[in-house]
């Protein structure tokens, strides 16, 4: 099938190729603009319930990885009135509309938030041990340049590296069934740069904290093949079960997996210009850190 031209009019190929600061230009302004309407808001208010009802304890130290415009993270504020909540994002234009959402929760929820300017992942971040990290709806953007770090970082692991070469190389028994368009490479680096920054949210957590990872989704969990499971999994660092006779590391273990329908899926419409990608909604991951 031909690609269809983005409705935004932007070329997400090749701007989402410009790292952190791609969310400075014309892409952090097409989601500013997208992020703010009211299909978002009924997503960001049905995420922070789901989280309310479904995260055990009474989380004090709540990350938003990757907060974006703050949208979700307010709503986190009002929702656990006793967790201190940082938001962290390599956006200074994103951080900005965050601070008027903070600023808008009044002086008293203001001063349980915290917003943090630096490129993700970031292993030196000095914010550890929370019992809760959420990373909803992320694009992190890495650069060329930045391989080095990454393979620091776990991208070079033998286990990791093997299973996903594997992974990426395999196909659907039917060809009908097949949701990979990409090239292999691609599809391999995608799952190793994920795998790293699945490490980075795991760094931020306290013993047997909470991961929750929202991702646009066309079905629900077991919905999926088993292929596209077990692709999430290992970029999720949550597969738990060798692929072809190789095991990958796991660092998180899948506790709840909510399928919420939602209009957001346009976003991915956005990108791809594929009608597919217009009927779906989210995944709502819950992990638990091991």
């Amino acid at each position: 099938m031909t690609k269809k031209k983005s409705e935004s009019g932007i070329d997400f190929e090749k701007e989402l190729t410009g790292g952190h600061k791609t969310y400075n230009k014309k892409v952090g302004k097409w989601w500013l603009k997208l992020s703010s309407d009211k299909k978002h808001a009924r997503a960001y208010r049905a995420i922070a319930n789901h989280l309310k009802e479904n995260v055990p304890g009474d989380p004090r130290l709540i990350i938003d990885y990757a907060c974006g415009s703050g949208r979700l993270l307010a709503r986190l504020v009002r929702r656990f009135p006793k967790a201190k909540v940082i938001g962290i994002d390599g956006s200074r234009l994103m951080l900005d509309d965050a601070e008027e959402r903070v600023e808008e929760l009044g002086k008293r929820a203001a001063g349980r938030v915290e917003l943090i300017e630096s490129p993700l992942p970031n292993f030196e971040l000095d914010c550890k041990d929370a019992d809760l990290v959420v990373f909803c709806f992320a694009n992190i953007c890495p650069e060329a340049d930045d391989q080095d770090y990454y393979d620091e970082h776990g991208a070079t692991r033998r286990a990791d590296v093997t299973t996903a070469r594997r992974l990426a190389r395999a196909r659907e028994p039917n060809p009908d069934w097949e949701t990979v368009t990409c090239s292999t490479e691609d599809l391999y680096n995608a799952m190793m740069d994920g795998k790293v920054i699945s490490r980075n949210l795991r760094s931020l957590l306290r013993k047997g904290g909470v991961c929750a990872r929202v991702e646009y989704a066309n079905a629900k969990r077991k919905e999926l093949t088993e292929l596209v499971r077990m692709r999430m999994d290992f970029e999720a660092g949550a597969l738990g079960k060798s692929f072809e006779g190789k095991q990958a590391e796991q660092i998180f273990r899948l506790r709840k997996s909510t399928y919420i329908g939602s209009r957001v899926i346009e976003a991915v419409y956005h990108h791809t210009g594929d009608d597919a990608d217009r009927i779906g909604g989210f995944l709502v991951n819950l992990l638990r850190e091991i």
